[in-house]
């Protein structure tokens, strides 16, 4: 009795950590999936998968050279030379199990993502699809950069640096954005699956008030003019000392010695 226990208690310990051990990729649907034999990258592989409850043989590659064993006029299916089975224009029909050299990888197809555009400076809520639990993630130059985990309703860690707090999530786990910049631009995904391509516009340029333009005018309106002695011909000539007060409407005017009066001479 003890011995079929313990003979039970490993057979499921072993398909537990097999279950878990299996890769999983998940794209949105009308993208393209890339899957990986484990680590083989060389030999001859066949790719399958279950189809109607039978196993189906897709494809055999070896060296970089294809062998399809079923009908593909559209070319859904195609491999690489490190023995990986591309699959294009995903559809909800390709969500499965897929096989090759003993090695299991699981499919799962999104619907297709968003596209939204924001104006820089605004709130943004990015929409996810989860069952309770969600890692949030961004495109970046460098490769895809995690967000924050939550789970929920509540985050569990954030993964990059946020002194201002604007990563936030509601209880959906929907992803919140406080003041978008420029650099917020890109593809946002929830769990690995593309979700939203998120494009963040300029801002703006703000309109001037009339009173500000007013104000300018009059600052500018306001001039005053100084006396400058200009020696010509060895005469010395006394300017127009001018001052004009636009604001007030008043304007005033005098002469020294007297309009147009010479100085005398500097020799």
């Amino acid at each position: 009795m003890e011995l079929n226990l313990l003979l039970c208690l490993l057979l499921y310990g072993h398909l537990y950590i097999t279950y878990c051990d299996i890769p999983h990729v998940s794209q949105a649907e009308g993208s393209r999936a890339i899957l990986r034999c484990g680590n083989l990258a060389n030999g001859t592989v066949t790719w399958s998968r279950d189809i109607n409850e039978q196993r189906v043989d897709i494809l055999t590659t070896h060296n970089g050279e294809t062998t399809k064993h079923i009908a593909d006029p559209d070319r859904h299916y195609d491999s690489r030379k490190d023995q990986a089975l591309i699959i294009f224009r995903l559809s909800q029909s390709d969500v499965g199990r897929y096989y090759c050299s003993g090695a299991t990888v699981k499919l799962t197809v999104s619907p297709p993502f968003i596209s939204q555009s924001e104006t820089e400076g605004r709130d943004v809520i990015l929409p996810c699809i989860n069952e309770g639990k969600v890692i949030w993630s961004q495109d970046t130059d460098g490769g895809r950069s995690d967000i924050l985990s939550a789970e929920n309703g509540e985050i569990t860690q954030k993964h990059r640096p946020d002194p201002e707090n604007r990563y936030s999530v509601v209880s959906s786990l929907s992803l919140i954005i406080k003041s978008v910049s420029l650099s917020d631009s890109g593809i946002y995904y929830c769990n690995s699956a593309p979700v939203v391509n998120l494009t963040v516009n300029p801002a703006p340029l703000k309109a001037v008030s009339s009173d500000a333009l007013l104000t300018t005018a009059s600052s500018l309106l306001h001039t005053e003019y100084t006396t400058t002695p200009t020696v010509a011909a060895g005469r010395v000539i006394l300017h127009q000392n001018r001052q004009t007060d636009w604001t007030a409407g008043k304007e005033a005017a005098q002469l020294s010695p007297s309009d147009g009066e010479e100085g005398p001479s500097s020799q």
